[in-house]
């Protein structure tokens, strides 16, 4: 790191954040001036957030936007965040649909899964819900669990495809396979409310128990479904 190679900065800054977090921060922002894209995006995420340093949203943009201008997929969707909420920026929907579309040209997940939902709702774009399905399946292809919800949820409300529930349920069952857990959340509904499977509570609960790792909604559910066992349970004895 002091001979000068930004890479080993960025590195050896990680290492001694713990003790000495002032010194780590002067690495990092020494490799990402010397134009290290993945030190700029880390050094953007720290002023974003005041890790290790001031908030400071206009700093974090520019270090942000510098990423982005070596076309780094993650740079490219972390800006169209900052533009789409106004962070060091001023909010601008049809930038960030821009910027998704160059990170899905470049092959990056979230920005396929992000460009089909901005061709679903029309955010900075006019709405067309058949390209929507079309980068869905693109990333659902690659093995991306956003974008297999977002597929599921596209067959379940007939969006830009005809409803087709045993789809819905294929495309779920994929996202478990891969641990994701907004599949599996959706997934455990269907099991409770029979949503093109059979009414099965013990699946439901034990695929909202596996997304609780990951997902909020499933740990609400899961206190609900435990108030209610044992509201019931005291009123009617037994098991309920």
């Amino acid at each position: 790191a002091d001979m000068g190679y930004p890479r080993a900065m960025m590195s050896y800054g990680k290492l001694i954040e713990d003790e000495n977090m002032e010194l780590a921060m002067k690495y990092l922002q020494q490799s990402a001036d010397m134009g290290y894209v993945y030190a700029m995006c880390k050094y953007s995420y720290y002023l974003e957030n005041g890790i290790g340093v001031e908030q400071d949203y206009q700093k974090a943009f520019d270090y942000c936007q510098r990423a982005a201008g070596y076309e780094e997929p993650g740079a490219l969707c972390t800006l169209v965040y900052y533009y789409e909420n106004g962070i060091g920026c001023e909010v601008d929907y049809q930038k960030a649909f821009e910027l998704y579309q160059a990170s899905s040209q470049h092959g990056n997940l979230r920005g396929m899964a992000n460009l089909g939902y901005c061709y679903e709702v029309g955010i900075g774009v006019e709405a067309n819900p058949q390209k929507a399905i079309s980068y869905f399946r693109r990333g659902a292809s690659h093995q991306d669990g956003k974008c297999m919800q977002a597929l599921a949820m596209c067959f379940r409300n007939g969006d830009g495809v005809e409803v087709d529930l045993d789809k819905m349920i294929y495309w779920l069952n994929n996202g478990v396979k891969i641990n994701d857990g907004c599949c599996m959340y959706q997934l455990g509904l269907c099991y409770e409310n029979g949503n093109g499977v059979e009414v099965d509570m013990e699946k439901a609960v034990s695929l909202m128990r596996m997304a609780s790792k990951q997902h909020k909604e499933a740990k609400r559910w899961l206190k609900a479904h435990h108030y209610y066992q044992n509201f019931f349970k005291r009123i009617f004895g037994g098991k309920v």
